[in-house]
């Protein structure tokens, strides 16, 4: 019976050990931070950007160099929110949705140069507690969604034209959760690049490799719904491929082969979640949101090809 007892208190202390610990990992993960300036080639050494600093470093440039004009709008939170809006001549426009602690310049630095040459209106936006947007906390896409699905709608309004979201790491599980809320008519598609399936996967993806020796079930998943529950977020609900396959949206999904933030499997199960309406590109060599830079005429083939497709 006393060892019945001790198990039992072991147990008990080793869950609360990983609540703890999740409490504490989610605290810190949901804070806002100030994103890397990418245009400067000593940031970008022995960092997984630096075979690309000159190419970040000159693409970064022209988005500063190009026309902007800016825009702003009320979150349905409260949170003043900022955007970018480059005017083309096509009558297309495109979201760019960056990443966690990220820019638009960083993600977009590259497939800016498509968008503009193709005639787009471009909005590239800061994500809430990014850029000059507000925001004391990120949600990995959960409030993010309602945030593009306003942008969406301002845009339609304003333009009439076609568009089309495209969002990479955190940005892409924004527009995939945004897809699933019922977006304008006039969206046509959606470009997700190294998303994750939904927060709490990645959460779970990410503690299990730092506390490896723990074993998976049933602390890790005790652990990680504790926390988030705390939290007051339901990370278990936002999932990117019921929400892909609702939209009714063709998707293109963009992946690195060697991306160890985000498992190659999460961009599969997105894919497949969608059917016929989606395209898988996987870039063998890239690293976590690195897919374009690391393969630009891979990138662009693809992408030209599926918006044609849906245009």
């Amino acid at each position: 019976m006393r060892f019945i007892y001790a198990a039992a208190g072991l147990a008990a202390a080793c869950s609360a050990g990983v609540f703890a610990a999740t409490y504490v990992m989610i605290k810190q993960n949901m804070r806002p931070a100030q994103p890397l300036d990418l245009s400067k080639p000593e940031v970008c050494a022995n960092r997984r950007w630096e075979p690309f600093s000159g190419g970040l470093s000159a693409g970064i440039g022209r988005i500063r160099g190009a026309s902007w004009e800016d825009r702003w709008m009320l979150s349905g939170d409260g949170l003043k929110l900022h955007a970018r809006l480059h005017r083309g001549g096509a009558g297309r426009s495109v979201i760019l949705a960056h990443g966690y602690h990220s820019s638009g310049e960083n993600d977009f630095c590259g497939i800016f140069d498509y968008y503009a040459g193709q005639g787009f209106n471009i909005l590239l936006i800061d994500q809430r507690g990014h850029g000059l947007s507000e925001g004391k906390e990120l949600t990995y896409g959960l409030e993010e969604r309602r945030d593009v699905l306003a942008w969406a709608r301002m845009l339609a309004e304003e333009t009439g034209g076609e568009i089309y979201l495209h969002g990479v790491s955190m940005g892409g599980v924004s527009v995939l959760l945004a897809a699933g809320l019922g977006l304008p008519e006039n969206v046509k598609g959606v470009i997700a690049d190294s998303a994750f399936t939904s927060p709490r996967d990645i959460l779970v993806y990410n503690f299990s490799r730092r506390y490896k020796r723990l074993p998976r079930f049933p602390f890790i998943q005790i652990g990680t719904l504790a926390g988030m529950a705390i939290e007051g977020r339901d990370f278990v609900r936002g999932r990117t491929p019921e929400a892909a396959k609702r939209s009714g949206l063709p998707v293109l999904v963009v992946h690195g082969g060697e991306d160890h933030t985000v498992p190659r499997e999460m961009a599969e199960e997105i894919a497949g979640a969608c059917g016929e309406r989606s395209r898988l590109l996987i870039i063998p060599e890239a690293k976590h949101a690195l897919c374009y830079l690391t393969d630009p005429a891979a990138y662009v083939a693809a992408l030209g090809k599926f918006i044609d497709g849906t245009a």
